[in-house]
């Protein structure tokens, strides 16, 4: 009886621990790039400027800021680094997310002089190497959503749907640049019951040019014809990102109301910053986290 007593607690608090990490944190984390092939020695001087680094990019997401780009050292202990959140995700948001990053990047990447780190909500990356305004495809991650009604996956609707998404969100992602907050969602009507919504976006510094074909080929990887899709699915390059799926997931609390119209490009910003701490509590993205836990199919690939 003292046995089972002890598990019991020991179970019950173990729930507790949980809950508690999914109410606090919003941030859902996606992957984590580390290169094996140039690495540094702890202590040395390259390691004292990336940890300048990433305290300079952790303390910079401020209210006028959802992409930063920095460098630390001189010479050959140079380190480039920049982070960028989503255009939709509200600034206290940002701050947390980033705040991971930086946290969660030092810690698996311990030694690599570069590395790229992705979550829902923002990517952070650094290298010993001038980067910045240069698009880069690789390392890419891959997230596909399987679970979901089979006869919409079956149907010709989705896919068309999601191919006309596609086809358009790269000129409108480049178009997007000359803005204050330079991303793109589109939503189509798969059937009289489903409706699907994308996003794009990329990193600010680069050319609307690079732009567009970083979102073109990252969009690629979505299957766009009958019947191998996903349900929902991420693709999450260095210089830009693309999603979609069956909810509108860009429109959390604390954003302007945007006018969804189908066929018709949404862009929008945020009524205040003060809008707390959501995401995994909203249900759709619950659910979504736990998919991606349990039936998560991410492709991670290296440069060939």
């Amino acid at each position: 009886m003292i046995t089972k007593s002890k598990n019991s607690l020991k179970q019950f608090l173990f729930c507790i621990l949980v809950l508690t990490v999914t109410e606090t944190s919003a941030s859902v984390f996606n992957n984590v790039s580390c290169s094996s092939n140039h690495t540094f020695t702890p202590n040395t001087t390259f390691n004292a400027s990336l940890n300048t680094l990433l305290s300079h990019l952790s303390s910079n997401v401020t209210n006028n800021f959802r992409f930063f780009n920095t460098t630390s050292g001189k010479g050959s202990d140079t380190v480039y680094g920049l982070y960028m959140c989503r255009g939709d995700v509200p600034f206290a948001l940002c701050r947390e997310c980033v705040g991971f990053a930086t946290l969660t990047i030092a810690s698996s990447c311990p030694t690599s002089k570069e590395a790229v780190i992705w979550y829902n909500e923002c990517l952070l990356r650094y290298s010993y190497r001038f980067f910045f305004s240069k698009m880069e495809e690789w390392p890419r991650h891959q997230v596909n959503i399987p679970l979901g009604d089979p006869v919409v996956l079956h149907s010709n609707g989705f896919y068309t749907a999601l191919g006309s998404i596609f086809d358009d969100l790269p000129n409108q992602a480049a178009l997007a640049l000359r803005g204050s907050n330079p991303y793109a969602v589109k939503q189509e009507n798969a059937s009289a019951s489903v409706t699907l919504y994308g996003l794009a976006q990329c990193t600010p510094d680069l050319a609307a040019g690079d732009c567009k074909r970083c979102i073109a080929d990252a969009a690629a990887e979505f299957a766009v014809t009958c019947c191998g899709g996903s349900i929902g699915a991420s693709v999450l390059f260095p210089s830009c990102i693309v999603r979609y799926e069956t909810y509108p997931f860009y429109q959390h609390s604390g954003t302007s109301a945007p006018t969804t119209i189908k066929g018709k490009f949404v862009f929008f910003g945020f009524s205040n910053e003060n809008v707390g701490f959501f995401g995994l509590k909203d249900s759709r993205e619950t659910k979504r986290f736990i998919k991606v836990l349990i039936c998560d199919q991410s492709r991670f690939s290296h440069n060939p």
